[in-house]
């Protein structure tokens, strides 16, 4: 009886407190909790915050929802209004010419992937939730790591006019790359997202989940420790990562995407027993590289490069991933897509003669309808799906 009253008890504290959000309209999500003493799953309303996803709403060019503190932010200011009208344009040449492609040979080419909606753990991403979001859309899990800072989103209510001129300014900058090229460029990144322009990968990883139809529920920011579990944190000393909360409009079905600033250079890595130990207790995963630098192609990139080997079940890349001489035939399956071409002219060095073999002798690989990493300019694009053989 008494653990029956505890229960019914630590049920109310929760209710109580999810409804306890001030003035601000909270946007509910469907908490399963189960009885432990009559074994019944009873569903509470957690209540979020609908400020972050009205800030990524605004910071994505997107009309507000009904209810919005900034709606007359954007019916009055013309900077956002200028920057509104441009994002739609660019966002809709690049969904209709690559995300909506993207998404129908993903259908059929990662069907199994998707199906498992696991965790897609993205090395070398930087604030790239876009192409692993359309590529894989009901993973539960989203892993980024990159050596761009975590950031937040921007307080709009302390920005004037001319302030959020220039922060709109520097979203539409930072943006340009993916549009016109579809990856983020590192040198480029570090100066686009330093803290006095979009502060961080966070305002840019919100942006493109509002853009592929979905809301931002919440951020919170972790500390990893030394065994690989983490806390939450408020010290920018001691982020290690930020967790955002997101889900698709209409759905109940919460998501969240991991974004890790960190260097994956084996001297960094090693030194990171934190980062190590977490990915080490990561369930087996799919893992997606694009645009990586070739990184993975030297020995001082060794010890990432063994744990995706050691965690993956599926890895998706192009040619700057994982090189092809390190997916045995014995442990696995392979399929090659696009057209192997020479590298570009800043990674000259790392070409693969055994893959541009695979892709001459096989007569299976199929054209790719859509463009991503390095080759945009010439559209010899490559990917290869490598599925482990248990």
């Amino acid at each position: 009886m008494k653990r029956l009253l505890g229960f019914t008890l630590f049920v109310c504290v929760l209710i109580i407190a999810s409804s306890c959000g001030g003035n601000k309209t909270p946007a509910a999500k469907a908490a399963i909790i189960t009885d432990t003493v009559k074994k019944k799953e009873i569903i509470v309303e957690k209540k979020y915050d609908r400020t972050l996803n009205d800030i990524s709403r605004f910071i994505a060019g997107l009309t507000p929802d009904s209810g919005s503190a900034y709606s007359s932010i954007c019916k009055k200011d013309v900077s956002w209004k200028n920057f509104s009208t441009i994002n739609e344009k660019e966002w809709a040449n690049v969904t209709t010419k690559r995300i909506v492609v993207m998404d129908e040979w993903a259908k059929k080419e990662l069907q199994e992937e998707r199906a498992k909606k696991g965790t897609i753990f993205y090395p070398f991403s930087g604030p790239d939730i876009l192409h692993a979001i359309t590529f894989f859309p009901d993973a539960k899990n989203y892993y980024l790591m990159a050596l761009e800072k975590c950031g937040s989103l921007p307080n709009l209510n302390e920005m004037d006019s001319a302030a959020t001129s220039n922060y709109l300014n520097s979203i539409d900058h930072s943006l340009q790359d993916v549009f016109s090229k579809s990856y983020f460029i590192t040198k480029k990144m570090l100066n686009d997202l330093s803290t006095a322009k979009v502060n961080g990968a966070l305002p840019l990883i919100c942006i493109f989940l509002e853009r592929t139809g979905n809301e931002v529920l919440e951020t919170k920011y972790y500390h990893l420790k030394e065994d690989g579990n983490y806390e939450e944190t408020k010290s920018d000393s001691l982020k290690s990562f930020v967790k955002v909360d997101f889900r698709r409009i209409g759905s109940k079905e919460v998501q969240s995407v991991y974004y890790f600033k960190s260097n994956l250079e084996n001297k960094n890595l090693d030194k990171n027993t934190g980062l190590q130990a977490f990915l080490n207790k990561m369930d087996t995963c799919t893992t997606y590289l694009k645009s990586a630098s070739y990184l993975l192609h030297y020995k001082n990139f060794s010890t990432i490069r063994d744990i995706i080997l050691a965690k993956s079940k599926t890895v998706l890349q192009d040619d700057t991933g994982i090189p092809y001489s390190y997916f045995s035939q014995d442990k696995w399956k392979v399929k090659v897509y696009g057209k192997y071409y020479k590298v570009t002219k800043d990674f000259a060095g790392v070409f693969q003669t055994d893959l541009l073999q695979r892709y001459q002798k096989d007569t299976a690989k199929t054209n790719l309808p859509f463009s991503l990493g390095y080759h945009w300019g010439d559209k010899n694009q490559n990917l290869l799906k490598a599925v482990k053989q248990l």
